[in-house]
């Protein structure tokens, strides 16, 4: 049950009740930018600080021999991490390839060690499978998804939206102060000083989601990949 949902027309009702702006400065298709680029930022943060929070149901990708380029989903964020199925039906987990250290597989199998790269495209995001897969099999990406609060990511007007507790005074604050920052109005600092107490209840909400998560496993295998790597 969402305890703080608001919907978009809820949010803009919010920042123009302020007195400050109204929709004749600010029209409404232009106050929804600004609110979902401010949701935008406040996302971002929180999904930085905790990113296990937010991952989405995996991006499966059929991979086909001598191909190694592949379209990321649309919604695609940030990623978690990479994984190629085994023979044996399990999943093994892959190592991301630096730039720097891009000529490490020249000469290995293709077969037997798969890096992966994220390249960022005019047309969107890929991933890279480096060396190109000699061999067909599915490969999955556990990733972050990219979230808006109006109907481009699926939420329409008349949809609620809820990312936590001082999301929505976070985000009023945020809009009053990038619609304002050209009038020269005294209450900027008193907004800036209320947005950043919101991000802060917005985090410590997030902080304490689970009281009960357990130590983290350290995977002893990482360490061995190089020397190991038909066994990881």
């Amino acid at each position: 049950m969402a305890y703080n949902a608001k919907t978009l027309p809820q949010l803009r009702e919010e920042v123009y009740g302020s007195g400050e702006v109204d929709d004749d400065y600010v029209v409404p298709d232009a106050m929804n930018r600004l609110v979902n680029r401010s949701f935008r930022r406040l996302y971002g943060k929180v999904v930085l600080r905790y990113p296990d929070l937010f991952v989405a149901d995996p991006q499966v990708i059929t991979v086909v021999s001598g191909t190694g380029e592949y379209d990321l989903s649309a919604d695609f964020f940030r990623a978690v991490g990479v994984e190629v199925e085994t023979e044996s039906g399990q999943w093994r987990r892959i190592p991301r390839l630096p730039l720097s250290r891009r000529n490490i597989a020249q000469g290995a199998s293709s077969s037997s060690l798969v890096f992966y790269r994220l390249v960022g495209t005019l047309t969107g995001r890929q991933i890279w499978l480096r060396p190109t897969p000699a061999w067909g099999g599915t490969a999955r990406v556990l990733f972050i998804p990219l979230k808006l609060v109006d109907g481009t990511a699926g939420t329409g007007e008349t949809s609620s939206f809820d990312f936590g507790l001082g999301w929505d005074e976070y985000i009023v604050n945020d809009c009053l102060i990038r619609a304002c920052a050209k009038s020269a109005s005294g209450q900027v600092q008193v907004w800036a000083a209320l947005r950043d107490e919101a991000l802060q209840e917005v985090l410590d909400a997030y902080h304490d989601l689970d009281a009960n998560e357990p130590d983290q496993i350290q995977d002893v295998s990482e360490g061995l990949l190089d020397v190991f790597p038909d066994y990881y």
